[in-house]
């Protein structure tokens, strides 16, 4: 509450938003704080806070900015409003989306995929590898980081990987239920650092 409390201050400072905003914890995130802001505009605000390097799932403020940017308008994320680094961290604030998250029907998770696929990546992004070596290795670094017991069963089951497409395609890499939002305007993807 108090990095809340010094956040809310600073941006009313910079004329980001007004004293009667209202701020709300939001759940589900593990590794930033996120509020939502009701006030002038309704805004979801993200807090990057410092972590691990996490092989999975980077924590780039700069890089989830980008993609909001270059996907503004495509009806696949929220609309970005302002990005700013304050003495607290990087602070990204977009358009909340109304709703609630995904639960069923796979084929607009399907749809909402393709779409993703299919639209032009920013540049200056990370590149994943698409070569088979590659993504192999990357899993068994991985796998590396566990103990014996499940190290060793997940290594006995590792496929053999193949993939002839290996042009570069914008990938999200955590497509799950809690970063899908179905409001009025259809599907939504968050959370694209």
């Amino acid at each position: 509450n108090q990095i809340k409390n010094k956040l809310q201050k600073y941006l009313l400072l910079q004329g980001v938003i007004s004293s009667q905003t209202i701020w709300h914890v939001q759940t589900g995130g593990r590794t930033n704080k996120v509020w939502r802001l009701d006030g002038e505009k309704d805004l979801i605000c993200k807090l990057y806070l410092e972590t691990k390097s996490n092989p999975l799932f980077n924590n780039f403020p700069e890089a989830e900015y980008r993609c909001l940017l270059e996907l503004d308008g495509s009806n696949i994320a929220p609309k970005p409003y302002k990005y700013l680094k304050t003495p607290f961290g990087a602070v990204l604030m977009y358009d909340y989306i109304k709703g609630e998250t995904w639960s069923h029907d796979v084929d607009t998770v399907s749809e909402l995929l393709i779409r993703i696929r299919n639209h032009k990546y920013p540049k200056g992004l990370r590149v994943l590898s698409g070569l088979p070596s590659d993504i192999k290795q990357t899993g068994l670094e991985i796998i590396n980081k566990l103990n014996n017991y499940h190290k060793n069963k997940l290594i006995n089951i590792c496929p053999d990987v193949s993939s002839s497409d290996i042009e570069p395609v914008l990938l999200h890499t955590d497509v799950v239920p809690g970063n899908l939002i179905l409001g009025g305007e259809g599907l939504r993807l968050i959370d694209w650092q």
